[in-house]
């Protein structure tokens, strides 16, 4: 179908494929929780399934509440636990642990008491809680996890109910919670309440990334209009490219639903990405279209021949970026695979809307010719630097291997390393109210430990417990954790009230029937269900650890550390819990992107040696398209960064727009070749030609990634940052470092 000849007929189809792509429409779910990230075959997320049906969901909200005048008075108590009465009602929550509940074991005559740490401190004198406040800052399963060392912070520990794989809406779980919260601080003056954990993390990153697309998309489209405005000066110029992206957008959103994929912390910044590659073919082909109208032709062959004359390029671009994109499918990481998926789809689309449906308008549009009275005489500027360049292109190759080398060198010192608070600004709720968990508290969240004696009992024998118990003392020894919770509290607990609290007992009894009488003493005594921390069969223990580590290079350091010292004792430790393995995503999210890198890169050059037919040219291009990466990869060490997924996402978005210049300029340097033109000639006029384009696109795209620094998720202003650099670094490296190259090669069969 060819969009000249058949307008009509083309814009129907256009229109067509758009009305298709809504069939069965339906609004995407959004799931930025683990198993968002992984599939359900996953090992996983199959342990961490087996681990919640067994010990209950690791997902823990933790709400401080704090007070300076110190809570341990009777009304300040009283508001406390009417706040976490409302917490207990609140949908999704399965119980709430605290200072109020907490299990306090002590002897009585012959007896062993066990019961809630405050059961009616109303009816105490004050000097029966100033007691009480005493007790619970020298208790150390009780201070820094449940109350602060100078008692004025307590920590309410709200469990979620078990989800067991399903899309978890941390968003509906955290706003009701917040809503008590804030009605708490709203009627109690002198409260200050904060809230932390996976739970919190996961709602700010949804809340945050769709309160930056409410800021990004319109800037975005402002910037757009106003350089359109600038560049085409009329309503045509300035609605036609819109066309594209709008249509882009509406067919690539109604294929995200149709293909049943989730919105997530990736696939949300789809639609920027694509609205910035949506614009740069419009923008070829409409500029081609006002070139020739000024240069004399009709209206009529401009369109045919910026039609001609763009088809093949853009198709080349267009099919490379979703080449580089599509290499993502295949990855394990189900968020960065539907997100390559999105974009490489969505890059196609923008084509053929550009050609199927901008084209056609055109050619349909009652518009007169174009013709602007000032130009800027390109060829003339380029007969001034092309043989400048070629005169010193040894020096300049020279210096800009240097600088590649050490960018390279400097790349290969990047650590990756993600930390999840790093997400968000230092004035950002979520971060204030980590601060104070890591100040006050020394951390509160961490992975979750499971010891498997492999046998059914196999958890009484105290043979295996003292193992379990040496290891608890060794991590709790440990700087980076706070606490350890586990069952062997508790055994060792009643083993010293059954001695008269003598010390020396406070340690596991060497009786397996003994443990287990004590087990089953706490459980009836207390009405407390063990399972949280020790399996129905009781084969397996759970150690609960809290610690202050949040990045996940130091995270995964200690994992391996703590294995190390199992092993040592004989223990087979399993690690899982949602924190734990967000940690061990950062790695497989780089070592993904490095391979659909490498995948692209090679699919992406054998596309350029079948497209201009020569072998030549297509390993050229490796150099415009892989040296930019490079000096951002060094730029990245100059900013001291860590390398992320936010810097993945780049390196990922930047190989698929830079490959689109080198195109452009090869495309034209071999049909100018063709004319039998001299080297110098060619390159002059391959530049006058293609340039003025090229450099309108990078500023667009690099405004438009420029853009996303307005937001307030620091990922997106990361991403937007450094794929405007490297797409500035890979514009000068087709405009001046090309020709550079192209001229030694040219002295080299030369001199042969």
């Amino acid at each position: 179908m060819n969009p000249i000849k058949s307008p009509k007929l083309s814009i129907f189809v256009s229109v067509l494929l758009i009305i298709c792509c809504f069939i069965g429409f339906k609004i995407p779910k959004s799931d930025f929780s683990i198993y968002g990230w992984l599939d359900k075959t996953d090992q996983r997320i199959i342990d961490l399934e087996f681990f919640e049906k067994t010990f209950g969901n690791d997902d823990v909200v933790i709400v401080f509440v704090t007070n300076k005048s110190g809570i341990f008075e009777k009304k300040i108590l009283k508001k406390i636990e009417g706040l976490q009465e409302n917490l207990e009602l609140t949908e999704n929550i399965s119980q709430v642990n605290s200072i109020f509940n907490y299990q306090n074991m002590y002897a009585e005559a012959d007896n062993i008491i066990i019961q809630d740490f405050l059961e009616e401190y109303e009816g105490k004198s004050k000097e029966e809680i100033d007691e009480l406040k005493k007790i619970a800052i020298n208790n150390k399963e009780i201070k820094d996890r449940l109350i602060s060392s100078d008692g004025k912070t307590t920590a309410l520990y709200l469990n979620l109910k078990p989800f067991w794989g399903e899309n978890i809406n941390y968003t509906n779980v955290y706003k009701p919670i917040e809503k008590v919260t804030n009605a708490f601080i709203k009627s109690n003056s002198g409260f200050e309440v904060n809230i932390v954990g996976e739970t919190a993390i996961q709602h700010f990153n949804f809340a945050t990334g769709l309160k930056d697309l409410g800021i990004i998309v319109p800037a975005l489209f402002s910037i757009i209009f106003g350089i359109l405005w600038f560049l085409f000066r009329d309503i045509q110029g300035l609605i036609l490219p819109n066309v594209v992206i709008l249509s882009t957008l509406a067919a690539s959103t109604g294929i995200f639903s149709l293909l049943n994929l989730t919105a997530n912390s990736f696939t949300e910044i789809a639609m920027p990405v694509l609205m910035c590659i949506s614009i740069a073919d419009a923008i070829h082909l409409l500029g081609k279209v006002r070139l020739y109208e000024n240069q004399g032709h009709s209206k009529e062959d401009a369109i045919d021949m910026s039609y001609k004359n763009n088809f093949r390029p853009t198709l080349i671009t267009s099919l490379t970026t979703a080449v580089g994109f599509a290499s993502l499918g295949v990855s394990s990481l189900v968020s960065i695979r539907e997100m390559g998926i999105v974009i490489a789809i969505g890059s196609i689309l923008a084509w053929i809307f550009t050609m199927y449906l901008m084209v056609p308008i055109i050619k349909l549009s009652k518009s007169k010719r174009h013709k602007h009275s000032k130009n800027i005489d390109s060829l003339m500027i380029f007969k001034n630097v092309v043989p400048a360049l070629k005169k010193h292109s040894g020096k300049i190759f020279i210096c800009f291997t240097f600088s590649v080398i050490i960018s390279l060198l400097a790349s290969f010192t990047i650590d990756v390393n993600f930390n999840p608070y790093g997400a968000f600004k230092e004035d950002h709720p979520l971060t204030k109210s980590n601060r104070v968990a890591q100040d006050i508290f020394g951390g509160v969240v961490g992975p979750q430990i499971v010891v498997d004696t492999g046998v059914k009992d196999g958890a009484k024998n105290p043979v295996f417990l003292k193992k379990v118990d040496e290891l608890s003392e060794w991590l709790k020894s440990q700087k980076e954790i706070n606490h350890v919770n586990s069952v062997l509290y508790n055994i060792k607990r009643i083993n010293e009230l059954a001695h008269g609290e003598s010390r020396e007992y406070f340690k596991i009894p060497d009786d397996q029937n003994l443990v287990a009488q004590y087990l089953l003493l706490y459980e009836i005594s207390s009405g407390t269900d063990l399972r949280s921390l020790i399996d129905n069969s009781f084969q397996k223990i759970r150690l609960d650890t809290l610690w202050n580590i949040q990045d996940s290079k130091s995270s995964l350091e200690k994992v391996k550390e703590i294995k190390s010292y199992a092993d040592k004792l004989g223990l087979k430790l399993a690690f899982t819990g949602k924190t734990y393995i967000m940690n061990t995503l950062n790695e497989q999210i780089t070592t993904t992107f490095m391979s659909s890198l490498s995948m692209s890169f090679l699919l992406i050059t054998l596309i350029l040696m079948i497209s201009f037919k020569s072998i030549s040219l297509g390993l050229m291009s490796l150099i415009p398209n892989v040296t930019p990466l490079l000096i951002g990869g060094g730029l990245i060490k100059l900013f001291d960064l860590s390398f992320d997924p936010s810097l993945s996402v780049v390196m990922s978005i930047s190989l698929g727009i830079v490959v689109d210049d080198t195109i452009h300029f090869i495309a034209n340097f071999q049909k100018n070749k063709n004319k039998n033109l001299g080297l110098v000639q060619n390159i002059e006029n391959v530049l006058a030609q293609t340039a003025p384009a090229l450099i309108i696109t990078t500023i667009i795209l690099g405004l438009g990634f420029g853009s996303f620094v307005l937001g307030e998720f620091v990922p997106n202003q990361t991403v937007g940052l450094f794929t405007a650099l490297i797409l500035v670094i890979a514009l000068l490296i087709d405009l001046l470092i090309l020709p550079v190259v192209i001229f030694l090669l040219d002295r080299f069969k030369s001199s042969n």
